[in-house]
């Protein structure tokens, strides 16, 4: 069964074998789609980019704070908003983040 742009083909089919009927000639609907027009889609991580590196920066700058106070008090709250940045920043800043938070378009412009 297809349905609109998805293919199901059998998997012992993918490859040439010596017990497979397939052979490396024959056409596939995988090489028919692309002979039509192709469909693009674009994956964009600026988002996640973009609010890890505000995160970084503000990290930096509550660093270059820390390190100028001399109040305990004003030290401390410091101290508990940088290592709640620093939390944030080990669960956003890596692969597995950015691929879940990745924005897919059709590639299609539309204007409205």
């Amino acid at each position: 069964m297809d349905i609109q742009g998805v293919i199901t083909y059998n998997s012992q089919q993918t490859y040439h074998s010596s017990q497979s009927s397939y052979s490396p000639t024959e056409k596939t609907k995988v090489d028919e789609l692309k002979n039509n027009d192709e469909e693009i889609c674009i994956a964009s991580t600026d988002k996640v980019d973009a609010e890890i590196a505000q995160l970084k920066a503000r990290e930096a700058q509550l660093s270059k704070r820390l390190s100028s106070i001399a109040n305990p008090e004003q030290q401390a709250a410091l101290e508990d908003e940088l290592s709640k940045i620093e939390h944030e920043l080990r669960q956003k800043d890596n692969a597995i983040y950015r691929r879940q938070n990745t924005e897919f378009s059709s590639g299609i412009d539309i204007q409205a």
